[in-house]
């Protein structure tokens, strides 16, 4: 039997590895700031701000200028990554520089169409990726580049909060390595790569514009095969 000292030893010992793997937990959600937010638990965007409640501009990026949300309270686009329009809602990724540092941020925003062009409102909700968080994350999560791409499919896509068109399975996420062209998830291909600048190296944003599934985002196997090919099963 252990005797008093060596069970003093034992406890502290294991309320420090409990306290080590809560910090650890808390510290890696920070990296990923907003990302992983629980719609389920927010209220319904048609509850916080209507098409009607917000003004309009000429252009996205004017639009951007007159954000006027507290906690992603950019206003400037230093490079467009992608634009996606469905009916009266827009979604835009994009990058900008925040204290040289590089910054993905993705917007929601209303539409109307005034011919000949469309209107974007001032942004209704939104989230933010620091490039240098992210890395950080991979490497403290001792992540190679099939889990990287793991990681972003589980945390990015927790949400449908960024989703211009409900209808649609809409998956995203980021990469620090080329190779994710390659992807397939239950046997569909990316629909798109695009290489961007960040922190002075390049990263790859991609997606799938409707990953055709009626399973949840749960892996059953996620492997690489020949040729780089990386491939996605679902259970």
């Amino acid at each position: 039997m252990l005797g008093r000292d060596d069970m003093k030893k034992t406890l502290f010992l294991l309320l420090t590895f409990i306290l080590l793997i809560i910090l650890t937990g808390c510290m890696f959600r920070y990296s990923f700031k907003g990302a992983d937010r629980d719609a389920d638990n927010a209220a319904p965007l048609s509850t916080i701000l209507k098409p009607d409640d917000v003004l309009y501009y000429d252009s996205v990026e004017e639009a951007v200028a007159h954000n006027t949300l507290e906690t992603y309270d950019v206003k400037h686009v230093d490079e467009q990554i992608k634009l996606f329009q469905h009916d009266n809602l827009a979604v835009l990724f994009f990058k900008s520089n925040i204290n040289n540092k590089d910054i993905i941020y993705v917007l929601k925003l209303y539409t109307k169409e005034e011919s000949p062009k469309t209107l974007f409102s001032s942004p209704i909700s939104g989230t933010n990726i620091f490039w240098e968080a992210y890395k950080t994350a991979v490497e403290k999560n001792k992540c190679d580049k099939l889990g990287e791409i793991r990681l972003c499919i589980e945390l990015f896509n927790s949400t449908k909060s960024f989703n211009a068109d409900s209808a649609k399975n809409f998956i995203w996420g980021l990469s620090q390595t080329e190779e994710v062209k390659k992807l397939k998830i239950e046997g569909q291909t990316v629909t798109q790569v695009i290489a961007i600048e960040m922190d002075g190296e390049t990263g790859y944003f991609w997606y799938f514009g409707d990953l055709v599934t009626d399973k949840p985002l749960v892996f059953a196997d996620i492997r690489k095969y020949n040729e780089g090919e990386i491939v996605i099963t679902m259970s």
